[in-house]
């Protein structure tokens, strides 16, 4: 091997591995933050509850085994009187591009709740952008969605 391709195979080295190290780090940072994510999807969701009147509490994260873990959370709810739910937060498009759009789910039908997010001037304008059809299609699509939240053991 010449002088002149060991140089290009050095540099070529030193390119991988910079970009193996910036991938690692990608992947650290991205493990060491799903904590907070959940944390902050949970105050969203309980924020939408509390604005709505509903009297639940935000409970545990429900770990999802499909690709719609990335746009959207399934958390356990419980009312005062005892009652236990689920409460999904889902990315929705909309004519204003996509909300955080809050469903709940207590005696097995899901319900739109609300919007999750400040959205100052745009919020009156949000819930007539989200059109019915848009809120229909997530309802049947949601307990499909969210069976697969429940572990073996659970169901």
């Amino acid at each position: 091997m010449d002088e002149n391709s060991k140089k290009n195979l050095a540099r070529y080295a030193i390119l991988v591995a910079l970009a193996s190290v910036m991938a690692a780090l990608l992947v650290v940072s991205s493990i060491f933050s799903r904590g907070s994510w959940r944390r902050g999807l949970s105050a969203e969701v309980q924020s939408v509850l509390d604005r709505s009147g509903l009297d639940y509490s935000v409970g545990e994260f429900l770990e999802q085994k499909s690709l719609m873990s990335t746009s959207s959370a399934v958390y356990r709810i419980s009312g005062g009187a005892g009652e236990e739910g689920l409460a999904v937060i889902v990315r929705v498009p909309s004519l204003i591009g996509p909300v955080p759009a809050v469903f709940v789910s207590v005696s097995g039908d899901f319900e739109f709740v609300g919007a999750a997010g400040e959205y100052g001037g745009a919020s009156p304008l949000l819930d007539y952008r989200l059109s019915s059809g848009i809120i229909d299609y997530w309802r049947k699509v949601l307990p499909v969605l969210v069976s697969d939240a429940f572990s073996e053991e659970e169901k």
